[in-house]
């Protein structure tokens, strides 16, 4: 699906047929950015950091693009072990 009206932004966007409401996020967040992701550009990922409740908030950021982030040989050795501590 993809996003171009902001809807869960906008507090428009449903999952289970109940809105998302990012301002009731209260867990850590955590955002994993590629930087050179060609189907979420990295301002947008960092972008929803600024509504979400939580203040608790970090970033991993590593080179490559969308499924890079996945299944490179740098995301299995660097990125995944340091996401789930």
């Amino acid at each position: 699906m993809i996003d171009k009206n902001n809807l869960l932004i906008s507090n428009k966007m449903k999952a289970d047929g109940n809105i998302i409401d990012l301002k009731m996020i209260t867990a850590l967040l955590l955002t994993i950015v590629a930087e050179n992701d060609d189907l979420v550009s990295p301002e947008s990922t960092l972008a929803i950091r600024d509504y979400v409740a939580n203040k608790d908030k970090a970033s991993l950021t590593i080179p490559g693009g969308h499924i890079g982030l996945c299944i490179s040989t740098k995301a299995h050795e660097k990125l995944w072990p340091e996401a789930v501590k």
